[in-house]
């Protein structure tokens, strides 16, 4: 019996929205950020980044652009994936984003960047099927 015919409760259409996203959104500002990082920094009014740090963010990136390209054949099997990206995200949120509110007005990519996080924290958790991840 293969994972994606047990019985769980998920939306596959939900999930391949948001691997959809990853592949387009996700995994075309990592490739931007590698291939062309001045013109990414430029283009998004973003503050220069050291490249080592950079350049692993826009890996993981990228690696979850791949990853979500196989989720698109497998949505359940990679739906974990989502749930991560989730909780990166609000990881981000509580200790970057809120520190960075307390100490002073946010840059424009600040606010644009949390907007767009926003957007795949919702999509990811309605999209994630729990009682999958969490069973037994």
């Amino acid at each position: 019996m293969s994972i994606e015919s047990e019985r769980v409760s998920f939306h596959p259409n939900w999930l391949r929205v948001m691997y959809v996203i990853n592949i387009f959104l996700t995994g075309g500002l990592a490739l931007l950020i590698v291939v062309a990082p001045s013109t990414a920094t430029a283009l998004f009014s973003a503050p220069a980044q050291e490249p080592f740090f950079s350049g692993y963010a826009s890996s993981y990136m990228l690696g979850i652009a791949i990853f979500s390209i196989l989720g698109l054949r497998s949505p359940l099997k990679f739906s974990p994936l989502l749930f991560l990206q989730a909780i990166v995200k609000i990881i981000w949120f509580i200790a970057i984003l809120i520190p960075s509110m307390a100490a002073g007005p946010l840059s424009t990519w600040g606010i644009e960047l949390a907007a767009l996080f926003i957007v795949y924290i919702i999509g990811d958790l309605i999209a994630t099927p729990y009682r999958y991840i969490f069973r037994k």
